[in-house]
């Protein structure tokens, strides 16, 4: 595979004509995952570029926030914004059990049976959790007011 080295700010570049490309073009590709940019030139005209994919942020990083760095005690962190931990108990198991409704997620069940027996609303959009015997709210759906996010306000 014959192709004209060139130099470029981004590194290194090939040319390579239209049917040097079509010939080799796992060789190419392989090169263009290694970093390598490659010019594709069909009638010695600059055609189109093969190059290595940018890698993508992850959008999240499971136990870290972004402007707090490592949660190391994350129970602290909820207390802190007025939130608490609430135990599952035998008796959450047993009510969530008994439940007769098709949802088949166990997560959600439990979600439901602890906000039943506790008396608690459930800030959810997922529509299904509307079949259990729980309150729940949406804030945008119901059009409540900014303030329900907020623990502290809750009445």
């Amino acid at each position: 595979m014959e192709g004209n080295p060139v130099g470029s700010l981004s590194g290194q570049q090939r040319i390579v004509n239209v049917h040097q490309a079509k010939t080799h073009l796992s060789r190419l590709i392989d090169a263009a995952h290694g970093g390598e940019t490659i010019l594709l030139a069909k009638a010695g005209k600059a055609w189109a570029h093969l190059m290595p994919l940018e890698s993508e942020a992850p959008l999240r990083v499971a136990g870290r926030l972004r402007h707090l760095g490592p949660l190391s005690d994350p129970e602290a962190l909820l207390q802190a914004d007025g939130f608490r931990t609430l135990a599952i108990t035998p008796a959450h198991g047993l009510r969530a059990c008994a439940y007769s409704q098709p949802h088949r997620d166990p997560f959600d069940r439990m979600l439901a049976a602890q906000a039943e027996l506790e008396r608690l609303v459930l800030l959810t959009a997922d529509t299904q959790l509307a079949a259990f015997p729980c309150q729940s709210l949406w804030s945008r759906a119901a059009g409540a007011p900014r303030d329900w996010c907020c623990p502290a306000r809750w009445p």
